[in-house]
């Protein structure tokens, strides 16, 4: 039995691993203060939240409290942390580079520098006019945050 457990918990690692260098980055759970901070520079009139990565599925449950009304659309490629998240509701297993992003009010990233570079061509060319992306840790190079709270970062589209 201790053999099995062994193995299962190598496996799991090993899968996280292979993830984690596969897509660039590994799932880190958003930390409490940087979610109320997050959450404090999004505007409440949002129809449309989409998560751009959800891992584990943490900042997904808060979206979905903060936003009754809303729809809340949330990507992870991960299949562990995919598999975790959607036990609070759907997530879609995808690519966050192929999310269709041009009926989002608010986009939420906590990702690396290398997603937001990569990120931010598809925010210029995908969001519609008076879209918001909210960012912790890692800004939207290229563009100055029009709020930042601590590690949050906000940015407003306009066409």
């Amino acid at each position: 039995m201790q053999l099995l457990i062994m193995m299962g918990g190598i496996a799991i690692i090993g899968l996280l691993y292979w993830y984690g260098q596969r897509l660039r980055i590994m799932p880190v759970p958003t930390l409490p203060a940087a979610r109320r901070r997050a959450l404090g520079l999004m505007p409440r009139d949002a129809k449309v939240v989409v998560e751009l990565g959800s891992g584990w599925g943490g900042m997904t449950r808060r979206l979905r409290r903060a936003f009754p009304h809303a729809t809340v659309i949330a990507y992870e490629r991960s299949i562990l942390p995919w598999t975790v998240a959607r036990l609070s509701g759907p997530v879609i297993r995808g690519d966050i580079f192929a999310a269709d992003l041009t009926r989002a009010d608010i986009v939420f990233c906590y990702l690396s520098p290398w997603h937001m570079a990569q990120l931010a061509p598809k925010f210029d060319a995908e969001l519609k006019n008076g879209a918001h992306v909210v960012s912790v840790a890692f800004p939207v190079p290229g563009r100055t945050a029009d709020a930042q709270d601590a590690s949050a970062y906000l940015y407003r589209y306009a066409k």
